[in-house]
């Protein structure tokens, strides 16, 4: 059974070492050797689009293919990810060698209530021998996005079967992102897993430059200049999520990809890019919305002691503000912040209203003025103050104008 949960997209770019893997990690299943293939990355990176197309391998393989996708706050709904993987199995559940062990797990899994602690290992076990018996009829691959937000009880189940899967026709494919803000207790989940003997960790890479033009070329048509492929490259990191994002947007408006399209290409920032970095970012506590407006507005200028002034953070909790946007891959730096996108920058920018920038340009200006920067330095946000006849301002656009 092929339950699809992403269609598959084109061919995949510069994949050939992740495709090579999937493929290995196939051929041993189906020869009855089980393993674990664990995809992790930044988001966007394209992990979906691994497990995608490990489902389309393994289906051609003639497997049987059961996936799931957790989801953000659904960690609270106990054995959520295995009920998805396994519900009409456990349903239609009939004879069998172990049947049994299955029926007690279909029975603590499709029942309202908790399996009570002294079933919680017989459970575990009755879903092992339900993998197995599905597993003897044909090869079987599990495929799994997102383990990260995928309930306790269903991480555990992942963890028990991947120690026993060695004489099993099976894969466990698993996505991670990563790296991530997370608990010690979060994290401590997956990391059991990626420590288990025998486990396959890939991690893609953002594309290059040349296979970013490939992409942008296949997407635009005819021939996109090179200063126009640069600044794709340049703005998106060569992050695939993001890189397409800006494409479909950009083939919407007709941008055929020249010289002169570049200045508009720096000013876009698209609906798909803005909500899937503001849906992250909602996700997150407030302050750590207000560090990454304050270094959106900082630009070059941004240090984590501004930020913090600019947002009026205390220290210590923008600090910690700017630590989840690392471990979030959006920000880096050591003394100088900035974004590991500008077209993510572009998107937390643009978020804030007019008037609310504008404010913020101003304070911005004269925290820098108050730590006796240079006029030059100051410039970008002068002007993008509001035009309030503010003596003070313009007295320093006078000394940067000289």
């Amino acid at each position: 059974m092929v339950r699809a949960e992403e269609p598959t997209a084109g061919p995949l770019l510069e994949r050939a070492a992740e495709a090579a893997a999937i493929d290995a990690a196939i051929d041993a299943a189906v020869a009855g050797s089980g393993s674990v293939l664990l995809v992790e990355g930044a988001a966007g990176i394209g992990k979906t689009r691994l497990l995608a197309h490990a489902c389309d391998r393994a289906a051609a393989a003639g497997m049987t293919v059961l996936t799931a996708r957790a989801a953000e706050y659904e960690d609270g709904y106990a054995w959520g990810v295995v009920t998805q993987l396994f519900d009409s199995e456990l349903r239609s559940s009939s004879g069998g060698t172990r049947e049994d062990a299955a029926t007690l797990a279909a029975r603590a899994l499709i029942q309202p209530e908790r399996p009570r602690d002294e079933d919680a290992y017989a459970v575990l076990h009755g879903l092992y021998w339900l993998t197995a018996d599905i597993a003897q009829r044909a090869p079987l691959l599990l495929a799994i996005d997102d383990l990260q937000w995928a309930d306790p009880p269903s991480q555990r189940f992942l963890a028990h079967l991947a120690r026993r899967l060695g004489d099993l026709r099976v894969l466990l494919a698993v996505t991670v992102r990563e790296p991530r803000s997370a608990t010690v207790q979060d994290k401590a989940l997956t990391a059991a897993l990626a420590a288990e003997p025998g486990v396959l960790t890939v991690r893609p890479a953002a594309l290059s430059a040349a296979g970013s033009a490939r992409l942008v070329a296949a997407e635009l048509g005819g021939d996109p200049s090179a200063a126009f492929l640069a600044a794709c490259h340049e703005l998106t990191g060569g992050n695939p999520l993001l890189l397409r994002g800006l494409l479909t947007a950009l083939a919407a408006e007709g941008i055929g990809g020249t010289d002169a399209d570049v200045p508009h290409l720096r000013r876009l920032t698209p609906d798909s890019v803005s909500r899937h970095v503001l849906l992250r970012l909602g996700r997150m506590p407030a302050a750590v919305l207000a560090a990454a407006r304050a270094v959106a507005v900082l630009g070059t200028s941004a240090t984590t002691a501004r930020a913090a002034r600019l947002a009026e953070l205390d220290d210590a909790a923008c600090a910690e503000a700017i630590g989840v946007l690392m471990a979030e891959h959006l920000v880096e730096g050591d003394r100088q912040l900035r974004f590991v996108y500008p077209l993510v920058r572009s998107a937390i920018y643009q978020d804030q209203a007019p008037p609310v920038r504008q404010q913020w340009h101003k304070r911005a200006a004269r925290l820098l003025a108050a730590e006796g920067a240079s006029p030059a330095e100051m410039t970008a946000h002068l002007l993008a103050s509001a035009a309030s006849g503010d003596p003070w301002l313009t007295d320093q656009l006078r000394r940067a104008a000289a």
